[in-house]
């Protein structure tokens, strides 16, 4: 089985804005920061499966967010004995894909504390350039 974590931040905002008669669907600023297993406890296929699920998240969440792609910022990093940030907080859903099919398991042992960490420090408002 693979083990995704993903941790998000959400800046709530109202789901709905009345205009007259009509309602329009509104983006909450949203922030996702995915954190993939990259112990030697995962083989190779459960490494490209956990990063092409990642992937797969990201384009669900671009998908509800078409029009409004700037409110939604994605980054990445892989855990084993160390953290290694792969793609920062970012806008820009082609690089993050890029940065993430790119990354080499590290391997070694599973330390969870300094990735969760890593997570909660790019989830904070101050975390990144986008400011959420």
């Amino acid at each position: 089985s693979v083990l995704l974590f993903v941790g998000a931040a959400v800046e709530l905002s109202p789901g709905l804005a009345r205009c007259g008669v009509f309602s329009m669907k509104t983006s909450a600023p949203l922030d996702l920061y995915f954190l993939l297993d990259a112990s030697s406890s995962i083989n190779a296929q459960g490494w490209h499966e956990e990063k092409a699920a990642a992937v797969q998240l990201i384009d669900a969440f671009l998908g509800n967010y078409a029009g409004a792609a700037s409110q939604l910022h994605v980054g990445a990093a892989q855990f084993s004995k160390v953290t290694s940030p792969s793609a920062a907080l970012s806008n820009n859903m082609t690089q993050v894909r890029r940065e993430l099919q790119a990354m080499a398991q590290q391997g070694g042992g599973t330390n969870f504390g300094p990735a969760l960490q890593a997570c909660r420090t790019q989830l904070q408002p101050d975390g990144h350039n986008g400011g959420h």
